[in-house]
């Protein structure tokens, strides 16, 4: 689309680092039906452009193995919240991540450089600021909200935006996704699992779709890995997926023939407090994007895929490894829509100790209490193929259901298999047989 020069002047004044406020979108109008949707119509997609950073604030008011058990120490802790709205239905199970096709790292932030293109300032609805490696936000009273966002370098057909976030009490937080400051497209989750995708824009929030998982509760005060997937209109269509992906769990929205984005070149941070005082601290972000045509896995995950099940395969996708865990060289991901398994994860690493330590940090983080073998609860133990030492192995309990997490030493991948249900059986019945091969 071809643009005036003072048009592009415009934009450049506040593409980089933006943080807006306005009213909360969550309201007693949440509606009870899940999967509710309304058709609306965006602006026309916005050109790139890459201007010197100046944020500006704004304010509105408001293979066979065997198990050798060996002890260890506590369960996963887990917090209850008073859900503010109960979606009408039991609470369904949550669906396995979807493949968006989001593989080229766009850029990952840790957030040590307080000059790397977030919108910082303060305004109505609290500060948003670079503090101690982290994005943070303190919001000035119960109900206050904001976000921020920062340009992408080009424009994506499908983007992948992923964080860590940690609030101190409840509200709902999440990520966005946008080609203009007009219109952001996203998703938030709260203490209660409720979940919401949302659209932003000059006329005040939208609530798309929302629903209660338990799955998908971000606990205040513990350190919650969120996942927004956006494809866009040049891809086909347009949708979203919300996913926690140490979970391995996701919801998808689906838009209606009219709406959303061609292209997205922002990604953003959303922030809405329901207690005072509030913070949430967010870090090490990272977009991945890309055309949002199915393509051929590159090499290094072509070769992992080798190391997966036969059967399973069919299912796999070249997923994204977090790349602020070191010496990951590729990712491959399952749907095991035919097994007791719902989900599985492989990693394949550059070196022992790389491999080591991510394990040692899943470790650290679903601290469990051995209770003997896997087969029947939680464990952290070392096991072996053919009598030979093999790699660790952790049973735990997740977020929702259980999950294992290995590692082979000699091949130099983790593996994570997930189960919603949260059988220990079938997961030890799926890791007889899940290699890697």
């Amino acid at each position: 689309m071809i643009r005036s020069a003072a048009f592009v002047t415009a934009v450049a004044a506040v593409l980089v680092g933006c943080v807006s406020v306005s009213n909360p979108i969550v309201t007693p109008a949440i509606p009870t039906l899940p999967g509710r949707t309304q058709a609306v119509t965006t602006p026309a997609p916005t050109a790139a452009v890459t201007p010197t950073p100046a944020p500006t604030p704004t304010a509105e008011p408001t293979a066979e193995p065997t198990p050798e058990p060996t002890p260890e120490p506590t369960e996963e802790p887990t917090a209850e919240a008073t859900p503010e709205v109960t979606p009408e239905g039991p609470p369904p199970t949550p669906a396995a991540i979807e493949d968006f096709g989001a593989t080229d790292l766009v850029f990952a932030d840790d957030f040590s450089d307080e000059d790397s293109g977030w919108g910082v300032g303060e305004n109505a609805g609290g500060e948003v600021a670079y503090v101690s490696g982290a994005l943070q936000f303190d919001t000035a009273a119960a109900g206050s909200w904001m976000w921020s966002r920062r340009a992408n370098p080009e424009p994506q057909n499908v983007v992948h935006v992923e964080a860590d976030f940690m609030p101190t009490g409840d509200g709902y937080q999440g990520l966005l996704c946008s080609d203009s400051d007009d219109t952001l497209w996203g998703a938030v989750a709260n203490a209660s699992g409720i979940w919401v995708f949302i659209k932003l824009d000059s006329s005040g929030s939208t609530i798309l779709s929302t629903n209660q998982e338990d799955g998908f509760a971000i606990n205040p005060g513990a350190t919650t890995r969120i996942a927004l997937d956006c494809e866009g209109t040049a891809a086909g269509g347009f949708r979203m997926q919300l996913s926690l992906p140490d979970v391995g769990a996701a919801t998808i929205y689906e838009g209606a023939i009219d709406e959303g984005a061609a292209q997205f070149d922002r990604a953003g941070v959303y922030g809405e407090s329901a207690t005072h005082p509030w913070s949430l601290r967010v870090d090490n972000l990272f977009v991945y994007g890309g055309t949002g045509e199915t393509t051929s896995m590159s090499d290094a995950a072509a070769a992992l895929l080798e190391h997966v099940p036969s059967e399973w395969q069919p299912d796999c996708f070249e997923s994204v490894g977090n790349p602020f865990d070191e010496g990951i060289v590729a990712a491959v991901s399952c749907t095991l829509t035919d097994g007791r398994s719902d989900f599985v994860d492989y990693l394949q690493f550059d070196t022992l100790d790389h491999l080591n330590t991510t394990y040692q940090q899943r470790v650290d983080i679903y601290e469990v209490e051995s209770q003997g073998s896997c087969q029947t609860g939680p464990n952290e133990t070392g096991y072996s193929i053919g009598g030979s030492d093999a790699g660790r192995i952790l049973c735990a309990p997740s977020v929702i259901g259980t999950r294992f997490d290995w590692t082979h030493d000699d091949l130099m991948i983790l593996t994570t298999l997930t189960d919603f249900e949260g059988s220990y059986e079938d997961l030890y019945q799926d890791w007889l047989i899940a290699g890697p091969n």
